[in-house]
């Protein structure tokens, strides 16, 4: 027979491989870069690499990760798509690899990393929000390392977490303090904190007392189900029926967890260091308080609990007799060849087909114009950055000497209110590329703005607030130590 430390070793390459075809096939479904965010990780290598210097300060792992690809694969699109894939395979071996540490059941890691092959919210997750994957990835291995008692391991990717991602950050000093509580051992928490600390105030792009701007209305206003908010979110219509299928049964393997901890508690039974981690994890991250809009903490930190609530398979998989273990890991693995088509595009990506269209189009409008900035909506204006000769922004400069100099590409305003409120010799100064979006010269754009906030129409001054038109300066929390962020 075939020795299990042999299978063991086969297993992982071939789990790695089979998750990055599968979420490499997802992403390439389109030959644009994937995500909302997809064209800032690229803006990032690009400018690195064009201009010798990242266009926004940032000392979190994941843009060096995406430069280097950057550099070998010479195509910054197929770099994005090609490391998004990666992080997915190596969250589904590191998965594999922490679960056959922490349970002596030889399938049991075989089903967790089968769950994460299947992941509605891998495929969605991957695409949108690479760094935060990154994050987590270091997290389970720092978790591991401190359980281990590896304090040099774990220190190493305590640190890589912190400055991957605040998220990450925030939930390693919190297992930290339980950790601390948990052993009573001052010696263990003083080098994490004091490693934090420093990072904290030191370098840019990382977690700080600043940040506190970004937890405004954190709260939501009423209590919800987080697996029913989540799919209220997205949208019944839009989520496929894997996709609900896994939001719905992890939320259950969650409460059935809870509950058998619960019983072991009352039975007097020792709780395992790692079940006490994924505890505080799980409960931080799912708690039905946070606000839930799109990109917000609570719209987030439940895509995280989805992902990591797939560790707690183990303990109620442990209840199943073998051959049914066996028979889920089959039917997950061959589910997981259709649901990687969950991830719908069309639904959950920008057009960034109209986007392409409209920069072209300004860029030909512009070509005889005195312009030294375009200001457009997050996206468009990175594109912007990458494909044109001109500089843009996606926040109102504080500058108004410069306005004259400066153009703003429009969207979802119709032709009408620019000449209802405008006089006519401003509109020589407004051209129409693409769709509804236009372009105006700024200083005509903060005319046009001020009248149309003197209406007291709040539909329509909505419109000319939304984030399809810039109209805030950069916050405080992005400027700290990015206040001179590189301009080419």
């Amino acid at each position: 027979m075939i020795r299990e430390s042999v299978i063991v070793k086969i297993s992982i390459p071939a789990l790695f491989l089979i998750s990055f075809i599968l979420h490499f096939a997802t992403l390439n479904q389109t030959p644009y870069a994937n995500g909302w965010d997809g064209y800032y990780y690229i803006m990032q290598a690009f400018t690195f690499i064009e201009k010798g210097a990242m266009r926004s300060p940032d000392y979190s792992p994941i843009y060096p990760y995406y430069i280097i690809l950057s550099f070998i694969t010479k195509d910054y699109i197929l770099a994005f798509k090609i490391g998004s894939a990666i992080l997915s395979g190596i969250l589904t071996i590191s998965a594999f690899i922490i679960s056959q540490k922490f349970t002596k059941d030889t399938v049991i890691p075989y089903l967790i990393s089968a769950f994460l092959l299947f992941s509605p919210t891998l495929y969605y997750f991957a695409s949108q929000f690479p760094k935060n994957l990154m994050g987590v990835i270091f997290f389970i291995w720092f978790v591991y390392f401190l359980i281990k008692k590896k304090m040099l391991w774990s220190g190493i990717f305590f640190l890589l977490g912190f400055m991957t991602h605040r998220m990450i950050a925030g939930l390693s000093v919190i297992i930290i303090l339980v950790s601390f509580i948990k052993e009573l051992k001052i010696r263990l928490i003083l080098p994490f904190i004091a490693i934090a600390v420093l990072l904290a105030f030191l370098l840019p792009g990382l977690i700080h007392i600043a940040d506190i701007d970004r937890f405004t209305n954190l709260i939501s206003e009423c209590l919800y189900i987080p697996p029913l908010r989540l799919i209220d979110f997205f949208g019944k219509d839009k989520l496929s029926i894997a996709w609900k299928t896994e939001i719905i049964l992890l939320y259950l393997v969650f409460v059935t967890f809870i509950g058998w901890q619960l019983y072991n508690y009352i039975q007097k039974r020792k709780m395992e260091s790692f079940s006490l981690f994924l505890i505080v994890t799980l409960l931080v991250l799912s708690f039905p308080i946070y606000t839930f809009t799109k990109a917000s903490i609570g719209f987030r930190f439940y895509l995280v609990f989805v992902l990591l609530s797939i560790f707690a398979i183990q303990y109620i998989a442990k209840l199943l007799p073998q051959i049914a273990k066996l028979i889920f890991v089959g039917i997950v693995l061959l589910a997981s060849v259709f649901s990687y088509k969950s991830y719908n595009l069309k639904e959950f990506d920008p057009p960034y087909e109209s986007y392409f269209n409209t920069m072209n189009k300004a860029n030909s409008y512009l070509k005889d114009k005195d312009a030294e900035l375009i200001i457009a909506h997050q996206a468009l204006a990175q594109i912007i950055i990458i494909y044109s000769d001109y500089n843009a922004t996606n926040w109102q400069p504080v500058d108004s000497s410069k306005y004259e100099s400066m153009w703003r590409i429009t969207s979802n305003i119709k032709y009408y209110y620019f000449k209802k409120y405008l006089d006519e010799n401003d509109l020589n100064y407004l051209k129409h590329l693409h769709g509804e979006y236009y372009i105006i010269r700024e200083d005509i754009w903060q005319k046009l703005y001020k009248r149309i906030l003197k209406t007291n129409d709040l539909n329509l001054i909505s419109k000319f607030k939304s984030w399809y038109n810039p109209v805030n300066p950069k916050p405080e929390f992005l400027l700290r130590r990015r206040s001179k962020d590189y301009i080419h």
